[in-house]
């Protein structure tokens, strides 16, 4: 046990020296939120909308900065081997990565609305300001504290090109992409421990607002997805019909 504190706080030790290269001073806020997150919704002051959502902006930038890193390797690769092609793929991707970059704070600005009506249903107290802190900065803590993990996958997804090398570096980054996942899904206790806190519900209160409106999207998703394959084969079915009656 002692020895894994040891590695915890030798961890948190490299995260707080990589934040620190960053040249925004609410980094340090979100650091803090992963550990206490009811004390630091308590204390944050309303400062509005604009505040949180610039802080989603500022990490949705620099996702976007990892993620044109991470891309590098594979493309230089699939161009050398597809014989330009590769660039034309880069390009596409850059777009879609922009696009998400773009369109991201302001999909999860829409669900932080939709989490905000049920917790009015449910008795929640806090304002929409205070209440997309507590939704936005899960995503935020666990973002800074899952920074040095990120950056080192950029340099194992560069090195795993290479032959021999290559196998190491995917044994290496299995364990790094569970401890992702883990930490992802703790998120969801954070935003469960800020909506108690901001709105002063109930625990089993605070858990529908945080499970409810992620029920409810799943849902619309899952509705979609069925109505566009039912459109799909309706087409291929039309199609069909259409190519018969040529045939005869």
């Amino acid at each position: 046990m002692d020895e894994l504190t040891n590695m915890f706080n030798r961890y948190m030790d490299i995260v707080d020296k990589v934040a620190s290269f960053i040249p925004y001073k609410k980094v340090k806020t979100w650091r803090d939120f992963f550990f206490n997150p009811a004390e630091v919704s308590s204390k944050s002051k309303d400062e509005g909308i604009l505040p949180i959502v610039i802080d989603y902006y500022v990490m949705g930038f620099l996702n976007f900065v990892i993620s044109l890193l991470n891309m590098v390797a594979p493309i230089i690769v699939s161009t050398i081997l597809t014989a330009g092609f590769g660039i034309i793929e880069g390009v596409v991707l850059f777009a879609l990565m922009l696009g998400f970059f773009l369109i991201s704070p302001i999909l999860s600005l829409l669900y932080a609305v939709l989490e905000f009506i049920i917790a009015k249903i449910l008795g929640g107290k806090a304002s929409f300001s205070k209440h997309l802190f507590a939704s936005f900065m899960p995503v935020l803590s666990t973002f800074i504290i899952l920074l040095p993990l990120n950056l080192l996958s950029i340099l194992l997804n560069w090195l795993t090109f290479i032959p021999m090398i290559g196998l190491a570096c995917s044994c290496i980054t299995l364990p790094i992409s569970i401890v992702m996942i883990l930490v992802s899904l703790y998120s969801m206790y954070l935003k469960y421990s800020a909506f108690k806190e901001v709105h002063k519900v109930s625990s089993g209160r605070a858990i529908l607002i945080v499970v409810i409106p992620f029920i409810i999207v799943l849902a619309v998703l899952i509705i979609v997805y069925i109505l566009f394959l039912a459109s799909i084969f309706a087409l291929i079915s039309q199609g069909s019909a259409i190519s018969s009656l040529f045939n005869k």
